[in-house]
């Protein structure tokens, strides 16, 4: 967010923050804007992940770690100060646009299988959201409370308007 000119040659991203350089950045030069970058070497999806940018020393200079989102919605720092948010795919434009976003008031248990047998692998539970904008699921808890310690979903996770998010139950958070 400045207007200066930056080199970023030898900077990467990585997926893991244990292995910094899974991708140079090819370009270097980045001047008062946004650089637009094509993963090659690695994959992100919106099942919940996380990116961390390395200077060229490999040290860790910035990263966001994210929960499941809806197609179609970016994950970028918006308003001030810039707070990592939902936002509308602004590709190569600053600002970012924060998406319009429903309460969680509206997020149910929709569906849950126990012991599918042969037409599926694991049990699961699928949650809903009856409103029409995305909702947050940022520290919602979904628990048995019967085994284990409960889990909050991370921050930024987010269920579509009129989606749903299938959780699989199988013990890993």
């Amino acid at each position: 967010r400045s207007t200066a000119t930056v080199d970023l040659t030898g900077w990467s991203l990585s997926d893991d923050p244990l292995t910094p350089g899974e991708q140079v950045l090819s370009g270097g030069i980045i001047s008062g804007g946004v650089m637009p970058i094509t993963l090659t070497t690695f994959g992100i999806d919106n099942d919940g992940d996380a990116i961390y940018l390395f200077d060229a020393a490999n040290t860790l200079r910035d990263s966001v770690v994210f929960g499941p989102f809806p197609d179609g919605y970016s994950i970028g720092r918006a308003g001030s100060p810039a707070t990592w948010q939902l936002c509308d795919p602004t590709h190569a434009a600053v600002p970012n646009t924060p998406a319009r976003m429903s309460d969680s008031s509206q997020i149910i248990i929709n569906e849950w299988l126990s012991a599918g047998g042969i037409r599926y692998n694991e049990d699961w539970v699928e949650l809903a959201n009856f409103a029409a904008f995305p909702a947050s699921l940022t520290g919602m808890i979904l628990t048995d409370a019967r085994f284990g310690t409960p889990v909050a979903f991370p921050a930024l996770s987010f269920i579509g308007g009129n989606g749903f998010v299938k959780l699989l139950a199988d013990g890993n958070t």
